[in-house]
């Protein structure tokens, strides 16, 4: 008997171990009422919902974790939206609003849906990016915008890019082409650039480091052509004069940070345009410094 209870205390144990905090299965559910589910079974948690297009995206997410803003940004997978956590408190926002919604569908070349398919809405007259959105599991989207007779351009790895005027805001059924190329890692310009499908990566030199202060000196003597940057100045932007936001291993830096940074720890630059990654809470425009990680356990060895 004592050899039964034995055991059952240690699958006791081992279950209680290693079950998450957060653990959800959704399927293609509306993100509000995935967050709605996520607050009423965790009271601690003080979620607020800055505007309600939420409902426009859906998720699919499977979660298991013990962290509250993982398991958000889970939920939130690659849509428009982004979430600022202070302390207990988290502000959800989608970075999309309009007067008017642009619906559709993408699909592939034997019907099938087009999952996870970037969907960017044009100006007509210079093609600039008005809003953007996400496809779903069933391949569709609905992008919040205030602007009427636009042009929507549809990217997906493995498809050809894909055009369509939307005189109406009913888009309808999009059929998206395979690319017939596979996507090749691409070289240029020498060793310390490399230009990828979703980004650039630029590595700077030795002699850049040693010149560089701070971050933004850096990119200055890296002179990274997407770029526009002075000595002495903290302001970044890109070539055309659009802001350009600036993470340190995928977390938004702050100018403190910036300028505390230590230019030897620099392994390399990433330059991302409109990066699908929530991680990226939505920026059109991304410089991510890549530092050198250090083991702290074999520094006191």
């Amino acid at each position: 008997m004592r050899t039964i209870l034995t055991i059952l205390l240690a699958v006791m144990t081992y279950v209680s171990a290693n079950a998450y905090k957060y653990a959800y299965s959704f399927n293609n559910t509306p993100i509000s009422e995935a967050i709605v589910r996520i607050s009423k079974d965790h009271p601690d948690l003080n979620i607020s919902f800055i505007y309600k297009e939420l409902d426009n995206y859906k998720t699919s997410a499977k979660i298991h974790t013990d962290d509250a803003y993982v398991a958000l940004r889970q939920t939130i997978g690659l849509n428009p939206i982004s979430i600022i956590r202070k302390k207990q408190d988290y502000y959800i926002e989608a970075l999309q609003h309009g007067k008017f919604c642009y619906t559709g569908r993408a699909i592939g070349a034997h019907n099938e849906p087009v999952v996870a398919a970037t969907v960017m809405l044009l100006a007509p007259k210079d093609s600039t990016v008005i809003t953007y959105g996400i496809t779903d599991v069933d391949g569709r989207f609905s992008i919040p915008c205030d602007k009427q007779g636009v042009i929507a351009k549809l990217t997906c790895l493995g498809y050809k890019p894909t055009y369509k005027r939307c005189d109406l805001f009913s888009v309808g059924t999009v059929r998206m082409n395979e690319s017939p190329k596979r996507l090749q890692d691409l070289k240029v310009e020498a060793d310390n650039a490399y230009l990828f499908s979703d980004r650039s990566v630029y590595r700077p030199t030795q002699r850049q480091k040693n010149a560089s202060q701070t971050a933004t000196d850096l990119l200055v003597r890296m002179a990274i052509p997407q770029l526009n940057t002075r000595l002495g100045s903290s302001r970044v932007t890109t070539a055309s004069g659009q802001p350009v936001a600036i993470y340190i291993d995928y977390v938004p830096a702050s100018e403190n940070d910036l300028k505390m940074m230590r230019m030897s720890d620099v392994k390399s630059v990433e330059y991302l345009e409109y990066p699908s990654d929530a991680i990226f809470q939505g920026d059109r425009y991304v410089i991510n410094f890549r530092m050198i990680q250090y083991n702290s356990s074999l520094i006191f060895e």
